[in-house]
């Protein structure tokens, strides 16, 4: 699996998501979603404590690595 770089959103995408409450994090969430990423890891305990936003699965780094260990048992 390589890893891919996301597109910067456009400034009305992230004016969507600072307007929806979510701060400093308006820009990388935005750039996920556009980016239709499978899941958003972070640290970060207000993004985890939405655990969804626009469809986009908030994961934490524990539960991503149970998430890759599952799918690749799977396999």
């Amino acid at each position: 699996m390589e890893p891919e770089l996301a597109q910067e959103p456009s400034d009305e995408e992230a004016e969507r998501w600072l307007a929806a409450g979510l701060g400093t994090d308006a820009r990388i969430v935005a750039a996920a979603l556009d980016a239709q990423v499978d899941y958003f890891c972070t640290g970060d305990r207000r993004l985890l404590a939405r655990s969804e936003v626009g469809g986009l699965r908030i994961v934490s780094p524990a539960e991503l690595v149970k998430i890759l260990e599952q799918a690749d048992a799977g396999s």
